[in-house]
């Protein structure tokens, strides 16, 4: 995922043809909702479109992930906010000191 979005997500990996889709895998009715996901008038509709997408994935169950990065962190009273990313690592960005 480049950023995110499940859209970023669900095309490379799970679309005929994807970018990522090494296990070339193929559903039609995903190649379908994903077009109409990137086709919708808004994020909210095309998010709809693709979490029915991600369900028929779900069911097909075309790959696993089996390697997940750690990450270790401190934390201290110094600070007021401290974020994580979509990705799972600290938003250095959203880092506030008291």
């Amino acid at each position: 995922q480049d950023y995110p979005d499940v859209e970023n997500w669900i095309g490379p990996l799970f679309v005929t043809g994807g970018s990522s889709n090494d296990g070339q895998y193929t559903n039609p009715e995903v190649d379908k909702l994903y077009k109409e996901g990137t086709a919708a008038a808004d994020v909210e509709a095309a998010h709809a479109k693709f979490a029915d997408a991600v369900a028929l994935v779900d069911k097909d169950v075309p790959s696993m992930p089996i390697y997940f990065y750690g990450q270790q962190s401190g934390y201290s009273d110094k600070l007021k906010k401290v974020e994580l990313s979509a990705k799972g690592p600290i938003d250095l960005a959203s880092i506030e000191l008291k």
